[in-house]
């Protein structure tokens, strides 16, 4: 199976790379793809995909990790190609699909995507036609919404089911995502050691101080913000 870990990376920072890490460990991909997005549904990134895609190249290009990991364009070429057209999952999925070359995809999203996949683009469509991977970062947050109410409530309505040939490393049960009634495809959780950093905080810091907050983004991330005076950095 192929992780693919899309994200706006509007800047990737230390969370996203410790996330990537992660699932080479739990729940043990080999291979996996980074996604930067083009033009994403309800955001409005401040950096463009090219520079977004850049970006992600300096943060992640020279991780060090037990497998193959690459960094797509995918998405970012599709947006060139549908200029004012949004980007979203489920129209990049195909040409994804293609360079699968008939392997199996698994989606890696946060809790805090989860809590809003419901009103991604195509939903429940999209939740049959590829596998999950939901990371938890750890500790949770002490308020807010439990991020995983949504799969209890898909449970009850016959989206998703548990089953226990579905499990994680860690032994957690995982589910089977049900399409027409019939199992499709799987969505497992699995813990994180990422921190929980923020993008738009990175951003705000650089606006207000001129700098990120310590031990957010990798060195060459910085230095790259900083030479190219991106997000008021200088």
């Amino acid at each position: 199976m192929i992780g693919v870990f899309g994200g706006t990376f509007d800047p990737p920072h230390l969370g996203h790379a410790e996330a990537i890490q992660g699932v080479f460990d739990e729940p043990g991909l080999e291979r996996l793809w980074v996604l930067p997005s083009g033009n994403p549904i309800g955001k409005k990134p401040t950096l463009s995909p090219i520079q977004r895609m850049e970006l992600a190249r300096l943060a992640f290009g020279r991780l060090q990790v037990p497998g193959t990991l690459e960094i797509l364009d995918e998405e970012v070429r599709w947006s060139e190609r549908h200029p004012g057209q949004t980007s979203t999952t489920w129209k990049v999925l195909p040409e994804l699909e293609r360079r699968a070359q008939g392997e199996s995809l698994a989606w890696v999203i946060g809790t805090d995507q989860l809590a809003s996949l419901h009103r991604w683009d195509r939903f429940p469509e999209v939740l049959s036609r590829i596998s999950w991977i939901v990371l938890e970062r750890l500790p949770l947050a002490p308020a807010g919404p439990e991020p995983l109410k949504n799969l209890s409530e898909w449970q009850a309505s016959g989206l998703i089911r548990p089953d226990p040939a579905v499990r994680s490393r860690n032994g957690r049960t995982g589910y089977r995502v049900l399409h027409q009634g019939r199992p499709a495809t799987t969505l497992i959780v699995v813990p994180t050691p990422a921190k929980a950093l923020s993008s738009t905080h990175i951003r705000e810091a650089f606006a207000r101080d001129r700098h990120p907050p310590k031990d957010s983004l990798a060195p060459e991330v910085e230095a790259h913000l900083k030479l190219q005076s991106l997000y008021g950095s200088a």
